[in-house]
């Protein structure tokens, strides 16, 4: 629509008084496109315009990271974080992606050793500071 409207109002940029109104009558006969803020159109038109990239993208993301990226603004933003706007990896890092079924094999080795250090802890350390302090100089 935004390149449409560039043309017909005979304008280079997406912006200025001629393309706004050949935008409003391009809108006129669907206007939930009216509904949607500027922000929010230019992430969707961003998001059409780097389709390919973003299909190629998209799967080697891990499953609940895409479950919660509804919106074009966090898909984008998660995009440019792990490629850069030229789609060349910014960083090498390990993916943020952690599986579901990851996480009860990541947190029995945790919890055991929560367990064992609250035992050794609670054997180790006095019940009571002071007495404890009057027994070792007494010896």
């Amino acid at each position: 629509m935004q390149t449409e409207a560039m043309l017909r109002s005979h304008s280079n940029n997406p912006i200025g008084k001629r393309y706004n109104d050949a935008y409003a009558l391009l809108e006129k006969p669907v206007p939930e496109l009216a509904r949607i803020n500027k922000t929010d159109r230019n992430q969707f038109i961003w998001c059409w315009q780097q389709r390919e990239a973003l299909e190629r993208w998209w799967p080697t993301n891990a499953q609940n990271q895409r479950d919660r990226w509804s919106h074009p603004d966090a898909v984008k933003r998660r995009y440019l974080d792990d490629l850069g706007e030229g789609g060349v990896p910014l960083l090498v890092r390990p993916s943020r992606a952690v599986q579901t079924q990851e996480l009860p094999a990541a947190t029995t080795p945790l919890l055991s050793l929560k367990r064992c250090l609250e035992s050794t802890t609670a054997k180790k350390l006095p019940k009571d500071p002071a007495e404890d302090l009057k027994r070792s100089s007494a010896r």
